[in-house]
């Protein structure tokens, strides 16, 4: 079964079968308009109608089972990519395929990128999107040459940038609202924020070190990073401020998020799902 809640009131609004075992702790991925959300099995990829629970869509893994997914912003392409066993145990293959949710067909495959891939973040436009590597503690054989965010032309099928964090692994990626915009934070809290078209700078702030997660928000004003061990940072509109969070909430697992500009971290205790909210004006 697969549910999901309504963050406002804490309600849940749909719990549905998917017609196939879930994997634990495997991906998932919403709509940008949240309508649609997408889930794992160990075969398969379905995505279901958020209101009404039903299955309107579902695709086939080719190997292995499926590691990463995003949806595309029109809700048509499902981005996967597969956890395989390269030898040395089970790992990412580092290869994205695109796959057509209205037919459940494979469209397509973007270069293989050589480390596994913990990430995936659509442009708004559908065009392009961001691959993000895992970090480099569970995978000591991948370089920090192949480590990075790796920002992908989806229509022609090749690599744009890439851009590489020497000492540093990958964490989060985001695209403004209107496209302008790319946020990238990696592990030790370097966050910076991009042109999109020119990939010029515009913000370049160091928000901690040893980071286990971070957000941003859409309209790329907004970014905290933090562990369990040090205060999280949050910068906003030029104005650093701190906020401690419990050690429970930042443990492996942890889901950060920015809404309507408020950073936010959700963890799961036990049958229930905490939300803290940070809020730089209340400071609560």
């Amino acid at each position: 079964y697969l549910a999901v809640w309504d963050l406002e009131t804490g309600k849940m609004l749909m719990q549905a079968p998917t017609g196939h075992k879930l994997v634990y702790d495997g991906p998932t991925a919403f709509s940008p308009d949240g309508r649609y959300v997408a889930a794992a099995s160990l075969t398969h990829a379905m995505v279901l109608d958020t209101t009404t629970g039903k299955v309107t869509g579902q695709v086939t893994a080719e190997k292995g089972a499926f590691k990463v997914i995003g949806m595309s912003p029109d809700g048509v392409t499902l981005a996967g990519a597969m956890l395989t066993n390269n030898g040395n145990g089970v790992e990412g293959d580092g290869q994205i395929t695109l796959y057509d949710l209205s037919t459940g067909k494979v469209k397509g495959k973007l270069p293989r990128i050589g480390a596994p891939l913990g990430r995936i973040a659509w442009s708004p436009d559908g065009k392009r999107l961001v691959a993000i590597t895992k970090a480099r503690d569970s995978q000591p054989q991948w370089s920090s040459e192949e480590h990075g965010f790796y920002l992908m032309d989806v229509e022609a099928g090749n690599l744009v940038h890439k851009f590489v964090t020497p000492g540093r692994d990958p964490l989060n990626a985001m695209y403004s609202t209107d496209g302008k915009l790319l946020s990238l934070i990696d592990t030790e809290g370097m966050w910076e924020v991009l042109d999109a078209a020119t990939f010029e700078p515009v913000h370049l702030r160091k928000l901690g070190h040893h980071q286990l997660i971070a957000g941003m928000s859409q309209a790329g004003t907004v970014a905290f990073a933090g562990n369990a061990e040090t205060p999280v940072k949050v910068w906003d509109a030029g104005k650093e401020m701190q906020r401690t969070y419990p050690a429970h909430l930042l443990e492996y697992g942890a889901v950060p998020f920015v809404r309507d500009g408020v950073p936010m971290v959700m963890s799961v205790q036990g049958d229930a799902a905490l939300i803290d909210t940070y809020s730089p004006t209340e400071g609560n």
